[in-house]
């Protein structure tokens, strides 16, 4: 059995590109939805669940009008940099908290995300090679 080398070169990098090309949208999309989830969790998931203090009234925490939970914006910047963010002014307040106000973190780094991502990315690396 004979292989075209060029042929099969050119076929494991047009692969490899393709991979180079999804894996960014993927984790910026696994990253917006893993921080989407803390309001619908009710805290931010890191090894563990870090449930945030209760408010003094009934109600879900953090979930007015839900434009935090929406400002939650994953943008791919270059082959190897995805960034996520927010631009409320108030983001901050409510992630690290305040004298007054308990800090409800709700982005920041996260063991369960990092571990997703692994996982999604050589479920990627499978499909292509």
């Amino acid at each position: 059995m004979t292989h075209n080398f060029p042929q099969v070169m050119q076929s494991v990098m047009a692969k490899a590109q393709r991979y180079m090309d999804q894996a960014p949208r993927t984790v910026s999309v696994l990253a917006e939805r893993h921080y989407r989830d803390s309001f619908r969790n009710q805290g931010f998931l890191d090894k563990t669940l870090e449930r945030w203090k209760p408010k003094k009234s009934s109600g879900t925490i953090l979930v007015k009008t839900g434009n935090l939970r929406g400002s939650i914006v994953g943008r791919v910047v270059s082959p190897k940099l995805v960034t996520v963010s927010t631009d409320l002014d108030y983001a901050p307040y409510q992630n690290f908290g305040t004298q007054t106000i308990p800090a409800r973190k709700f982005i920041g780094k996260s063991e369960t995300l990092n571990q997703r991502i692994k996982n999604e990315l050589m479920k990627l690396i499978r499909r292509f090679f």
